[in-house]
């Protein structure tokens, strides 16, 4: 890039055009040099524009540009969309953006990538999790991608530095002014095994409402892998395991469709399957011998004292209540401390938590079972729809969240819906797939034989589907009610653009 097309980007960037307006402009005079050789005139006409995004250009245009030392000596690059260095996995996003600056190196391999995000203020528990998934990922040979953040996304990149791998850190600020500063060691060192993003100009300072519009790259850079691990997880795990398990049914009619794997049928065909069949034997018969010769089989054996035995269970047991009591006792006096104002207060906040509970459960009952009972009466169709419903449900509820603060904050009531839509998200997959099991467990003598008794639609539901389906729905509700709790954590108390949201209840 020469520098006189390198000083029109910047002028251009600097203005801080949406992309698609960016691109509008681009469409209409095939180069950023083109954009400024047109008069204003020509301008007014690109689709979009306002007024007010021409008086920009012009005052952009009489603005004189410094090019940052770190453009010109190489140490930061400047990416359009049009280099094949762009991020691969950006590509897909619908509104990327136009030009990236980056500090460091990408590389091929960074487009498999798995995305690490999380608080600022950690619990050491929080952040010893962060490090070992961050670590244990980078040694697989997955770059880590993260906010650069202090707290989990600080220990995120630590962690695959001190592993050996890559970590990509997409900042909310510009590259002259990262953010956070305390973070500036680590962001050199990134650099050095990765490579630091950022979207916004040169010059930027960390406003608030950069970190969300942030936050779309991260997700998206890491989620495109994400997804291909489920799949890969679902054709060489899941799948070969359920057509192995075929062979264990017992039923008295044949199913007309049978679950199958391509990679279950190539490894029972293949030598190296019963090489490892034969090895695992004679491995069996070994460590049969083994323990035979170390604890040969003797008659049982009879205590000579069974009375001391038995006291000393006695004893064991009265240690445990003793613990337990007293455990008991500090909890009563703790909550005799409580106020009877404050009682009211939580017994406020455990309503409205229990009613968006309640909201949301009701909600994923009622697409849940027809959808799952739709999938499981088709065994064609889950073939190929189970695999699409376990790749949605793999995508984090928590990951979408900033998403429909974005869109229901600035309507009545909107932080609520954000937070019933949030343990929606979190939870309907739980019921989904009990109902789907439940479905598919249902024998097919019983299926046939409502068919032969001629009972309609509804009829099946009460006699059949329902009866037949009651125990996984009560296990699915307990397992979904309970992930709805735990996102009441971050559904009702959250910081989103510099502010901080509440809404009454537990969380």
């Amino acid at each position: 890039m020469s520098r006189a097309e390198l000083e029109a980007w910047l002028r251009l960037l600097n203005l801080e055009f949406s992309p698609g307006k960016l691109r509008a402009l681009l469409q209409c005079f095939g180069t950023v040099e083109g954009i400024w050789s047109a008069q204003p005139s020509a301008w007014r006409k690109v689709p979009g524009m306002r007024e007010v995004d021409v008086l920009a250009l012009e005052h952009a245009l009489r603005e004189p540009v410094d090019i940052p030392p770190s453009l010109t000596d190489g140490s930061v690059q400047l990416l359009l969309e049009s280099d094949p260095r762009y991020p691969a996995p950006l590509r897909e996003l619908p509104d990327m953006p136009v030009a990236l600056f980056v500090w460091g190196e990408l590389q091929e391999r960074d487009r498999f990538a798995l995305s690490i995000v999380g608080t600022r203020n950690p619990s050491s528990y929080g952040r010893m999790v962060a490090e070992r998934f961050a670590r244990d990922l980078s040694e697989a040979g997955l770059t880590i991608v993260s906010g650069g953040a202090i707290g989990i996304d600080s220990a995120a990149h630590r962690a695959a530095l001190e592993a050996g791998g890559r970590t990509i850190a997409i900042i909310g600020s510009g590259l002259g002014r990262p953010y956070p500063p305390e973070n500036r060691r680590l962001f050199e060192r990134i650099a050095t095994q990765g490579a630091v993003i950022s979207q916004y100009p040169y010059a930027a300072g960390p406003d608030a409402w950069r970190f969300p519009v942030r936050n779309q790259l991260i997700a998206g850079w890491g989620l495109g892998t994400l997804v291909l691990v489920i799949v890969l997880l679902d054709q060489l795990v899941w799948r070969p395991l359920v057509a192995w398990s075929e062979k264990f049914k017992l039923e008295m009619i044949e199913q007309e469709t049978h679950a199958s794997s391509w990679f279950y049928d190539v490894l029972r065909s293949s030598r190296f399957s019963e090489r490892v069949s034969a090895l695992w034997e004679r491995i069996g018969e070994r460590i049969d011998e083994w323990t035979l010769r170390v604890w040969p089989f003797r008659p049982e054996h009879v205590s000579a004292h069974p009375q001391r035995e038995d006291v000393a269970w006695r004893l064991f047991f009265l240690t445990v209540l003793l613990l337990v009591g007293y455990g008991t006792l500090r909890a009563l006096h703790l909550l005799a401390q409580v106020q009877l104002s404050q009682w009211f207060a939580i017994l406020h906040g455990v309503f409205m938590t229990a009613l968006r509970v309640f909201v949301a459960l009701a909600i994923a009952f009622g697409w849940t079972v027809p959808l799952g009972v739709y999938i499981g009466m088709n065994a064609r169709l889950a073939a190929w729809l189970q695999p699409l419903v376990q790749i949605a449900a793999s995508i984090p509820a928590t990951a979408l969240f900033p998403v429909f603060v974005l869109m229901l904050l600035n309507l009545p009531g909107g932080l609520n819906m954000a937070a019933i839509l949030l343990m929606l998200t979190g939870t309907q997959w739980y019921l989904l797939f009990n109902v789907i099991a439940g479905t598919m467990s249902i024998p097919q003598e019983l299926r046939f034989t409502v068919t032969l008794l001629g009972l309609n639609r509804w009829q099946r539901w009460r006699v059949l589907i329902l009866p037949a389906l009651f125990p996984y729905l009560i296990t699915g509700a307990i397992t979904a009610s309970g992930g709805a709790w735990n996102a009441s954590i971050v559904a009702e108390y959250v910081e989103f653009g510099g502010k901080t949201l509440r809404v009454n209840g537990l969380g």
